[in-house]
């Protein structure tokens, strides 16, 4: 249609309409591609003026158009076995520890959110065909996706090469049967699978049945989504997964400042998620605000105490509670913990590793105290101070509160690495490191550990990370986990240990 007519205002109200009934989150970079879509299904539906066209959307509760859409805007790579060492820690410790805990239901639920064009829920029946002690079992596995399109080509379990790339011959040989250039997938998996059109940034209680499922894989979904979605989705996963089900996200992406009813799990050089005990949770809910921030570096300039103390104030906004409920005694005892962690801070910041924590006395420490920024003061004046067995005594306590404090672990790994622990002290730095992407301690950390290992690669990967990171890293975040080092000094060390490496920075 030669005379369709769309702006870039038209556009921009486009993605929103699109963010408000998908959930995806629409960069500025996204305006030039969404113009095109947008001038694309207005051509598609015979609209020659957007505003005709978005109000038909704006008043669509559903049909072929969102159909359509959700197909354009969805990423739909995937391929069998993709990310190998989840499928490694579901078949070597997820499962077995179901086997056992599952024996008296003799039933297992698995969600797979995202699954595009089937081929993660189908790797999941192949993992359990391998498993005989389930072949008796109620299993059933429900792959869920808005693309239509992507659930039509899961349905029918015909595949190219190309989504084969991961599978082993024996696996191809096993589980397909291959005609030319195309495997189908065999009729026994075919059978185990599910699959349902669903937009998941729609609460729909009748879906969302609390202890639904077991075990949810929703791997690369939350990084597109908005920060009030993920925040949302996540906490329906953290309802409908039974009692110590487990969930698997992304590599790239964390839980840490979105959700506090997970514990971290790491094995087989992968982290994933099992859900606590109701009652082992952290007390207070993360309002949807807060994460949606949580994982945004401080303002330029600003020290730790600063984030804290703003931190703070943003989260008491945001929980809805009143002047009159706080009062002048919750004002007043707030002032006093911000100045007692300034004042330890200035003092840790010398080396005055006693009068810190005498600074510290009775700042965190109240029975029940869920005070995580207090604690990870008090175990980094620890950890320098050389008192380990204390600091770790400190972190487990902080692990016990947010098992996604990356600060913690971080600490952790220092205190492993004093003990001469290298292998728990790798484990540590990183989870610390997966857990806040922006952390550069604990890239530096490895890399120096990878260095005297022997291990060049890895060790030029992880410098040269940190190198990268340094330069945004918050200057209070290296006064307390840089080992009295300032950023001046930790640059040099890591340009030092790439030269040791023969490497060029």
């Amino acid at each position: 249609m030669s005379d369709v007519v769309c702006s870039t205002i038209d556009a921009q109200r486009f993605g929103a309409v699109v963010t408000r009934r998908l959930g995806l989150r629409i960069d500025e970079g996204q305006v030039e591609p969404l113009a095109e879509l947008l001038h694309e299904r207005m051509a598609a539906r015979g609209h020659a003026r957007a505003e005709e066209y978005l109000s038909f959307l704006e008043g669509s509760a559903g049909g072929e158009e969102w159909r359509q859409l959700a197909a354009k805007v969805s990423v739909g790579e995937t391929y069998f076995y993709r990310c190998r060492d989840h499928f490694r820690a579901f078949a070597e410790v997820v499962l077995p520890d179901l086997a056992r805990s599952r024996r008296g239901s003799r039933r297992l639920r698995i969600l797979s959110v995202g699954c595009a064009s089937g081929e993660e829920p189908y790797t999941l029946a192949m993992v359990l065909g391998d498993r005989p002690e389930f072949a008796d079992w109620e299993v059933s596995i429900h792959g869920l996706d808005m693309s239509h399109a992507a659930l039509s080509k899961a349905k029918t379990g015909v595949y190219t090469a190309w989504s084969m790339r991961e599978a082993s011959v024996e696996e191809q040989t096993r589980w397909f049967e291959r005609s030319g250039n195309e495997f189908r997938i065999s009729r026994r998996l075919i059978s185990m699978v599910r699959f349902e059109e669903r937009n998941v940034a729609e609460p729909d209680p009748g879906f969302w049945h609390a202890g639904a499922y077991d075990v949810i894989f929703c791997r690369n979904l939350l990084i597109y989504l908005t920060p009030e979605a993920m925040g949302s989705l996540v906490e329906r996963f953290a309802r409908v997964l039974a009692p110590d089900g487990y969930l698997f996200l992304g590599h790239a992406e964390t839980l840490r400042g979105v959700s506090h009813d997970f514990a971290l799990r790491n094995t087989h050089e992968c982290f994933y998620y099992q859900r606590r005990d109701r009652s082992d949770a952290a007390p207070d809910p993360i309002p949807p605000a807060v994460a949606a921030s949580a994982s945004r570096p401080p303002a330029d300039g600003a020290t730790w105490c600063e984030a804290i103390t703003r931190s703070n104030e943003r989260i008491a906004e945001l929980s809805g509670a009143d002047d009159s409920q706080r009062g002048a005694a919750t004002a007043s005892g707030f002032a006093a913990r911000m100045a007692a962690l300034a004042a330890a801070r200035e003092s840790f910041s010398e080396d005055r590793f006693d009068e810190a924590m005498e600074r510290l006395d009775g700042v965190g420490e109240e029975p029940g105290s869920t005070d995580v920024d207090a604690l990870i003061l008090r175990a980094a004046v620890l950890v320098f101070k050389g008192a380990i067995g204390e600091a770790e005594a400190m972190c487990h306590r902080i692990h016990a509160l947010d098992d996604l404090d990356a600060g913690a672990h971080f600490l952790e790994a220092l205190c492993a690495q004093r003990r001469g622990d290298t292998a728990s002290s790798v484990r540590h730095a990183r989870a610390a490191a997966y857990l806040d992407p922006g952390f550069a301690m604990p890239r530096l950390h490895l890399g120096v550990l990878a260095r005297r290992g022997g291990d060049r690669e890895l060790a030029g990967r992880e410098l040269r990370e940190a190198l990268a990171l340094l330069p945004r890293e918050d200057s209070g975040r290296i006064l307390l986990f840089g080992g009295g080092f300032n950023r001046e000094t930790l640059t040099e060390m890591c340009r030092n240990e790439l030269a040791a490496l023969g490497a060029h920075t």
